[in-house]
């Protein structure tokens, strides 16, 4: 799913993808997903505010090759 969704973000033309995550245990999965996918920590985005209990991530999508 999340390779689609970045193939359709490609195909719209985006150059970047952002997300906000938790930090908890169960968000490792998610968190392990996206890291395998490129994404790497950022700042807070779109008005998030930083807490204890999520983080940022990004992918340039130029930096990832299409499958």
């Amino acid at each position: 799913m999340l390779t689609c969704l970045l193939g359709v973000a490609r195909t719209r033309g985006f150059r970047r993808v952002s997300l906000e995550a938790g930090t908890t245990a169960a968000f490792a999965p998610a968190r392990a997903l996206c890291e395998s996918a490129g994404f790497v920590p950022c700042g807070p985005f779109a008005g998030y505010q930083p807490t204890q209990d999520n983080l940022f991530m990004t992918l340039e999508l130029s930096a990832v090759p299409r499958r």
